[in-house]
């Protein structure tokens, strides 16, 4: 490809596995993450071959501006991905970094007369569901925006929208599931999950939700996807079928032993003491801290689902990452960084 493509936020899990496999397909990558003077940030990005690293905090338009000249595709992924937001300061940074980073995103595009701006989104912009069979389209949103992380990421898409269109900007938005899958070097929310449920957060019983998981691969062939074709709007990106947490934790459990097996599902009456457990365990078993009483009334009797068949028809994307290969490759990453 003779394209040259910004990818910025390239230090986290699908902004670098997207610009490695921009690069590797052709592409001419230009990349940016908060601080390349830190070597431990942009290490693995030289060594995937990404020597066109710049920085960029993208709450700041002008710089956003600057860096994406001669740019024919944004990918814009950089994004606060929280939902332990304990701290009002850490809720007000939250929402700053998303919406403005959206904003300034869409204006440096338009400035710069990019081609084309594929805009990270996410799932949690639609809404739950009262059953796993009722799966909702990407003509839905949110309504319900008591986690600020949810609300985060509904109002920076709708403002990317509304700006683009007054803009005569060509954009279209990925909707990822819940990323996890190989080629990171830090924790995301999704991948703390994980590794939660390897230290045995839910050995005991796990609540009866559902985990709306991807695969980082399968999300970066979306967002290429839609880059390379003649489409707008908005792409859920997601597995077929979304497994519930028990289930999964099962499906953990056979591909490492060593991971304890979760015993029962328990009653929705217990997401009352949610944000007990989830304290106790990160006393008790060094699990991340990640729920919220916010997050748990959210999700309270309700269920992740979701169509991907947009993503079929108008992008030819498949579900090629089956979830227990994703599992058994993200396992065996939070091994590696934990070693």
């Amino acid at each position: 490809m003779s394209a040259t493509v910004f990818v910025n936020g390239a230090n986290g899990h699908l902004g670098f596995n997207l610009a490695k496999s921009l690069l590797e397909r052709g592409y001419k990558v230009r990349c940016s993450v908060r601080d390349p003077g830190n070597d431990a940030t942009v290490a693995h990005l030289a060594a995937a071959g990404l020597t066109d690293i710049v920085a960029l905090d993208v709450t700041d338009g002008e710089r956003f501006t600057q860096v994406c000249k001669g740019i024919d595709i944004l990918f814009h992924v950089a994004a606060t991905y929280k939902y332990w937001t304990p701290t009002q300061a850490s809720v007000t940074q939250l929402l700053r970094d998303s919406t403005e980073g959206a904003l300034n995103a869409v204006r440096a595009a338009a400035a710069n007369d990019v081609r084309k701006l594929v805009f990270t989104s996410s799932i949690v912009t639609l809404p739950l569901t009262d059953s796993p069979q009722n799966k909702v389209d990407e003509t839905r949103w949110r309504t319900d925006l008591r986690v600020p992380y949810f609300r985060a990421k509904t109002e920076a898409e709708r403002l990317a929208w509304d700006l683009s269109r007054e803009a005569g900007l060509e954009m279209v938005a990925v909707l990822p599931a819940a990323i996890i899958g190989p080629g990171f070097k830090r924790h995301t929310t999704s991948t703390m999950m994980v590794e939660n449920i390897m230290r045995g957060a839910f050995r005991t019983g796990a609540p009866r939700l559902n985990f709306p998981a991807v695969d980082v691969r399968d999300v970066v062939e979306g967002h290429i996807l839609a880059a390379e074709s003649d489409v707008t709007g908005r792409f859920i990106i997601c597995n077929d079928e979304v497994m519930p947490l028990r289930n999964m934790i099962m499906v953990m459990h056979r591909i490492d032993r060593r991971i304890p097996k979760s015993w029962c599902s328990l009653p929705n009456s217990i997401l009352a003491f949610g944000t007990f457990f989830d304290w106790l365990n990160a006393k008790t078993l060094g699990t991340h801290r990640a729920l919220t009483s916010e997050f748990l009334g959210s999700v309270k009797g309700k269920w992740w689902a979701f169509s991907n068949e947009r993503a079929k028809q108008a992008l030819g994307w498949q579900q090629r990452i089956s979830l227990s290969q994703s599992l058994a490759d993200t396992i065996s990453a939070i091994r590696e960084l934990n070693s």
